[in-house]
């Protein structure tokens, strides 16, 4: 009997059968004797982490842990538990006991690596990952996941052959691919032709046999159904960026369907949601469903707001599950080079008049920016410039730490140098490495610069990471690989900005949201430029204060936050590429006047 409900309730899982598998969950538990076998109570488990009841799913399996210390299954799942919800120590601990009765176990140090890495722990993470590596040196997950680990310390060769290495051992695997094409953005190593031929073989590759031109036989009046897939319809710079102008379009004209690959959710995935007229999780659906899914819901047209980053679903927008397909923000670096991607929404920042060749998408020109962003509720006060006070001038930077190279750190150097006592302080979630911290301090004392002049603090929640502005007079863009929201946000705090195109459309988000904030006189052509802008912005303290008294409100009049005006052009370009497609026209590239 209990060996026959054990085989069901299996079966039962394996095929997804929610309401057969809760029966029998439900006379399971009502069984105080079955509730202590081991298989079962992990079946249990994992299907409760499934269903995002994290909670019960780690009291299960301690108690699995608990009852047979030898037993691998429950260490293994728990441990994969907690890591997924950044429980970093905890995960460390669970591993730990698991390795003393199975100090070999594969499954359980590869956790430990992934452990190590979340914690920041790099040095120890890149131990532990050449140690497996020794063991399998033809593991191309292996080499991708070191790869990373070299991207997040900022030696971005390291990771760039790390990346090429998996790509040659393994083709097919598209993590390891996806890693490659966007550390290629990081380096100043690489033109935007060499990265586009990456791109190009990766969209050979795919299977477009299922993707004709889908027309939908609609009646002109019909409410347009959009769609929108990625990760991060969260507090995250998609959400950010796109609830704006969404929040504008007419509801009586447009309907919106999220696709979410995240389970992590806030206030912006709830503001989001009440735009929706579906919003679904996407995390353990399969290509095929996924598919048939959007293809049920007769969508018009299909936003990509992933590119190749973490959640992408290339293999899906590949089979074009909507007759109109357009890469808006979200991993928005390059060309996708997807064939069934009809059009890249973007604006003549971030795609000047002449670049047109290098997408294989036709390129939506927006009259302003190419994103609308909005202050949050939260944000602190701007005070006064920190330089009045301290007596010297504090350049920052706030963006993602892996945009920082040896060519970016020569430059820095160079501007401290010219201007005498000031300091650069530094904050992502990376320096919560004491690893990372001392190497960053070494490569600028190798160029000059005294290793107490530089300033790193680690990741903290966002009002605290925004009040970091305070104590910055001048923001120090990121070369080739720019900042976007993260320039928004210096401009939100009163800093200015200044930054230097890089050669991909990675390398012009700050380009773009200064132009579009009224302050084009910040981008620099040249490195001597941006040098000199840094060095005399710095030697004009009241105009800096000047600057920091307005600039908020400078940028929240400007277009970058016109939602409104953002609303009616995406609504307008909707409208037109639709209309494209319904009378069996071909995409074409729109500029608006």
């Amino acid at each position: 009997m209990m060996e026959g409900k054990k085989n069901d309730l299996i079966s039962a899982v394996k095929n997804g059968n929610h309401e057969e598998v809760d029966r029998l969950i439900f006379e399971f538990l009502e069984d105080k004797k079955s509730v202590l076998d081991y298989e079962i109570r992990n079946i249990i488990a994992a299907w409760n982490f499934k269903n995002r009841n994290t909670g019960e799913a780690i009291t299960l399996y301690r108690r699995s842990i608990f009852e047979q210390k030898k037993q691998l299954t429950a260490y293994v799942e728990l441990a994969a538990i907690l890591n997924a919800a950044d429980r970093w120590e905890e995960a460390t601990e669970v591993i730990d006991s698991g390795l003393e009765n199975n100090p070999a176990d594969v499954s359980l140090l590869e956790l430990k690596v992934a452990a190590l890495h979340g914690a920041k722990k790099y040095g120890e993470a890149e131990k532990k990952l050449k140690f497996l590596l020794n063991k399998r040196p033809d593991s191309a997950k292996y080499w991708t996941t070191l790869g990373n680990i070299y991207l997040e310390m900022t030696d971005i060769d390291a990771a760039i052959e790390c990346h090429r290495k998996a790509v040659n051992l393994e083709p097919g695997l598209d993590a390891a691919l996806f890693n490659f094409i966007t550390t290629m953005h990081y380096s100043p190593r690489f033109s935007n032709k060499d990265i586009n031929e990456i791109l190009k073989a990766y969209s050979s590759s795919l299977n477009y046999e299922s993707s004709p031109i889908i027309r939908l036989n609609k009646c002109p009046d019909d409410k347009i159904r959009v769609g929108l897939i990625s990760n991060g319809f969260r507090n995250n710079p998609v959400g950010q960026m796109i609830y704006p102008g969404l929040s504008e379009l007419d509801s009586c004209k447009f309907e919106l369907f999220f696709y979410s690959s995240s389970l992590q959710e806030d206030f912006i995935t709830e503001k989001l949601r009440k735009l929706s007229s579906k919003y679904q999780s996407i995390v353990n659906i399969t290509d095929d469903d996924l598919f048939s899914t959007m293809q049920a819901d007769e969508l018009d047209v299909l936003f990509e707001l992933s590119g190749y980053h973490a959640g992408s679903r290339m293999g899906v927008i590949a089979r074009r599950p909507a007759p109109v397909q357009i890469k808006w923000v979200g991993g928005l670096i390059n060309s996708t080079q997807i064939k069934t991607i009809d059009y890249l929404l973007s604006d003549r920042v971030e795609t000047p008049e002449g670049v047109d060749e290098e997408y294989s998408e036709k390129i939506i020109r927006m009259p302003t920016d190419y994103i609308c962003y909005s202050l949050p509720s939260y944000i602190p006060d701007v005070k006064s410039l920190p330089a009045l006070k301290n007596n010297h001038i504090t350049f920052g930077c706030l963006n993602n730490a892996s945009k920082i190279n040896s060519e970016l750190i020569s430059i820095w150097a160079n501007i401290l140098k010219q201007v005498p006592n000031s300091k650069l302080l530094l904050k992502s979630f990376q320096f919560e490495s004491d690893f990372l911290k001392l190497k960053i301090r070494r490569e600028f004392s190798s160029r000059g610069v005294a290793e107490q002049r530089i300033e790193m603090e680690g990741a903290s929640p966002h009002k605290e990471h925004l009040d970091t502005y305070n104590k910055i007079d001048i923001a120090l863009d990121t070369w080739p690989y720019s900042g976007g929201l993260t320039t928004c946000e210096a401009m939100a705090m009163g800093v200015p900005v200044i930054t230097m195109p890089g050669p991909t459309f990675a390398g012009r988000h700050s380009a773009t949201h200064l132009a579009h904030a009224g302050m084009p006189e910040l981008i620099a052509k040249t490195v001597p430029e941006y040098i000199h802008l840094a060095i005399s912005l710095s030697a004009d303290i009241e105009s800096l204060a000047t600057i920091r008294s307005h600039l908020r409100r400078i940028l929240e009049n400007s277009a970058v936050c016109d939602a409104n005006s953002f609303g009616a052009n995406l609504s307008k370009a909707l409208m037109l590429v639709v209309d494209r497609n319904r009378k069996n026209l071909p995409p074409e590239s729109i500029s608006f006047v």
